[in-house]
């Protein structure tokens, strides 16, 4: 039915409350139709349908009551319609309040600088998006999407943002599914990435219209200045501080690795209360080693991943651990070392190893020793697990950070605990991270003094 260039379409509920969406086009009017069909609409279709469309809504209440005769038969029945369309519009006026308040709680919970940091984030990956445009197959592009959308989700769940990490699975859901069936779309792709955009700018509004993030400026410019400086000067000078200036100076303008191990503690703890599993305890054996902002970013998302597959898939529940005669708490122990061209971490758990049968039955291209079979688990698409969930990306996420060291002049391996690993058996391990010199500053606290 149309009625002044508009389709108007009806859904009237057992409340008695019926909608009218008037769609201006056929397009819009099949996007409302799909949605009236689940009446419990998922993020992802609400924000779908907040970014892309503008509906002309008028709600009626509809009410009626029988008129009846001696012998209770129905004459006739009595209807009353009434619009609640201003009323509907001020409750939609007061959720957005709501879900505004909600969003400024999580901003001032999380704190302006980390938050600004966030946004930092948030707006690399879109940018990454955008480049992936440039990729020549779909399966190229599908795989990056993948990879990009598992590591910002994992970012977003670190900052509590369970808005944006809920909307950002259910993409991922999407495109897999749609992978799967052979019909994978870019235009999907792009409509799930811009309804994440749209959250995204949400959050940016708020943090501009009700905090002050200005005062942070001063300090990004001091350390960019800084860190040209550093970089600028880094083959003529070490890269090991030791003068009191220059400590002051990296102290006081740049990132302790201290704050990327705890965001790791704090994420341990997350995803372990999600999971019921006990929290591990984390064994650090730190330096004073800084770096930017960015690099730190980087650094606390690159550490994610290994971090949710120790939780997920390495180390076993209480009862599992207690019957093999392991201490009921699991141990995840980062350990870092300078080398003559760079900084390396040693990142291992204590927990069962990897499934060497189950990574080998996984791949196409057969590992011709037990080191390749271990290796294997960067390649793009292997996973060992069959659902996807918040914390398992499909075999995506080693793949993204491989990708990013690599990127940086760095490199991540396995390494087998055992030289004399058995492909029958689960194999200990740990990951070996090396960076750079020109991505961290290194400061001796004893020389200076």
């Amino acid at each position: 039915m149309k009625l002044d260039g508009f389709h108007n379409i009806e859904s009237i509920y057992e409340s008695g409350v019926s909608k009218v969406y008037r769609a201006k086009d056929s397009k819009q009017r099949n996007v409302v139709l799909k949605t009236l069909k689940n009446p419990d609409p998922s993020p992802l279709e609400i924000a779908l349908m907040q970014s892309e469309f503008h509906f002309l809504i008028e709600f009626k209440h509809l009410d009626w009551s029988p008129v009846t005769d001696d012998e209770e038969n129905i004459e006739r029945l009595l209807v009353s319609i009434k619009d609640v369309t201003a009323l509907r519009i001020f409750e939609d006026k007061a959720k957005k309040q709501e879900r505004e308040l909600t969003r400024i709680n999580k901003i001032l919970s999380i704190g302006t600088e980390p938050f600004v940091s966030f946004i930092s984030q948030a707006e690399g990956f879109l940018t990454r998006m955008e480049s992936i445009k440039s990729k020549e197959s779909d399966e190229e592009k599908f795989r990056a999407t993948c990879a990009e959308l598992h590591t910002f989700k994992a970012v977003s769940r670190k900052y509590h943002l369970d808005d944006l990490s809920d909307l950002i699975h259910e993409a991922e859901n999407v495109l897999v599914k749609q992978n799967l069936s052979g019909h994978y779309d870019e235009k999907t792709k792009f409509e799930c990435i811009d309804a994440i955009k749209s959250t995204v700018e949400d959050y940016k509004k708020l943090l501009f219209m009700w905090l002050n993030p200005a005062q942070l400026e001063s300090k990004q410019n001091h350390q960019d200045v800084l860190w040209k400086f550093r970089q600028k000067n880094l083959k003529e000078a070490p890269n090991i501080y030791s003068t009191p200036d220059l400590i002051s100076v990296t102290k006081e303008y740049f990132c302790a690795v201290a704050g990327i191990f705890i965001s790791i503690d704090e994420e341990a703890k997350s995803i372990s209360n999600k999971l019921s599993k006990p929290t591990p305890r984390l064994k650090i054996q730190s330096l004073d080693v800084f770096f930017t902002k960015a690099v730190e970013q980087s650094l606390e998302s690159i550490f994610l991943h290994p971090l949710s597959n120790s939780l997920v898939h390495g180390l076993e529940s209480a009862e599992e651990r207690v019957r093999a005669g392991k201490p009921k708490m699991g141990t995840i122990s980062i350990m870092m070392s300078l080398e003559p061209n760079g900084l390396k971490f040693i990142y291992k758990d204590d927990g069962g190893g990897l499934d060497l049968v189950k990574i080998s039955e996984q791949k196409t291209r057969k590992p011709q020793c037990v080191d390749q079979i271990a290796e294997s688990i960067f390649f793009s698409g292997l996973s060992t697990t069959k659902e996807l969930d918040q914390y398992s990306g499909r075999g995506f996420g080693l793949d993204a950070v491989k990708s990013e060291i690599e990127d940086w002049g760095g490199s991540i391996n396995v390494v087998l605990s055992n030289k004399d690993q058995s492909v029958t058996t689960k194999a200990p391990f740990s990951y070996e991270i090396r960076l750079p010199n020109h991505h961290f500053i290194a400061i001796n606290l004893d020389e200076a003094a």
